[in-house]
């Protein structure tokens, strides 16, 4: 697992053009997905992304909206300078995509 601001995630670089990037749902660990790596993985990078209060990564000590995971979601997007990204969520990820 990496870190980023606040974010443990799994890259599963496969050298595709295309890059998936999965926001399981509250209180969600990447380990739901792993069933999913292989026929992702023919086609795509994989990003599993675990917000704040999601699988491993720590809870926070304060309230945030959904706006503050949008924010995380665009930042990661930005520093990681992905592209051509399909974006896949369940539950609380699938909120934050679609207000992404």
């Amino acid at each position: 697992m990496k870190d980023f601001n606040n974010i443990k995630y799994i890259n599963i670089e496969n050298n595709k053009k295309i890059n998936t990037i999965i926001l399981p749902g509250y209180l969600q660990t990447y380990k739901s997905y792993e069933c999913l790596f292989d026929t992702i993985g023919n086609y795509s990078n994989i990003y599993i992304l675990e917000f704040p209060g999601f699988g491993i990564t720590e809870k926070l000590d304060y309230v945030v909206n959904l706006d503050y995971y949008v924010l995380l979601l665009r930042d990661f997007i930005k520093v990681n300078k992905l592209q051509n990204i399909v974006l896949l969520g369940h539950s609380f990820g699938g909120r934050i995509i679609s207000k992404y």
